[in-house]
């Protein structure tokens, strides 16, 4: 299964394995809770409650490359001991990101059942959850924005141009300063713009 999401890498990485966003859309909008060790050898254990009904899955993190690809087990507690094996690996261009999950099953058998069991629609669902959840908060997640200074907090970036002539070769060199300045966050007001090293003039 292929899927591309209109955010970059870092930020749908960090949809897939940090409990904060998993959360938000593995459950396909149901209640979940995620208990989840991301680490090589850590133990995973998701929880949907839809209809009333708990629904426990649960698993174990073999290969993590971040933020490329990771590989976990994949097991529905109702059905113990038919395990899969699921591959996903992330790719970006252009600022989307390209999530591909290759699902492998002990025999036959075990792909039929989960296949009848909806588990492709349910991956469907679960990605179109994470679709809408992206786009409320790739504007917000320091992930999404590499200029973002260090905390996440947001910044205004206000530039200045200066002038210095140079008499000795009779030219002029044009000076570009830029300035960022971090606010916190309930106080994202322009800053008044200072006229400072206009049109200076130095001699060699």
């Amino acid at each position: 299964m292929s899927r591309t999401f209109d955010a970059p890498r870092a930020l749908v990485w960090a949809a897939h394995t940090e409990a904060e966003h998993l959360r938000h859309w593995w459950g396909r909008g149901n209640p979940l809770d995620v208990t989840i060790d991301f680490r090589v050898g850590g133990a995973w254990r998701f929880v949907e409650t839809a209809d009333g009904t708990e629904h426990p899955f649960r698993g174990e993190f073999r290969e993590i490359s971040a933020p490329d690809t990771f590989t976990w087990t994949f097991e529905y507690e109702p059905m113990a001991g038919h395990v899969a094996v699921e591959t996903f690996v992330f790719t970006e261009e252009a600022g989307r990101t390209t999530v591909t999950g290759t699902t492998r099953f002990t025999s036959q058998q075990d792909r039929d059942q989960m296949m009848q069991s909806g588990m492709e629609q349910g991956a469907n669902q679960s990605y179109a959850a994470l679709d809408a959840y992206l786009v409320k908060i790739k504007l917000r997640h320091p992930a999404a924005d590499p200029e973002r200074p260090p905390g996440g907090r947001p910044f205004l970036r206000f530039v200045q141009a200066s002038s210095v002539g140079i008499r000795s070769n009779n030219c002029v060199v044009y000076v570009t300063i830029s300035c960022n300045i971090q606010l916190p966050e309930n106080r994202i007001a322009a800053p008044t713009p200072t006229a400072f090293g206009t049109n200076d003039s130095v001699a060699s």
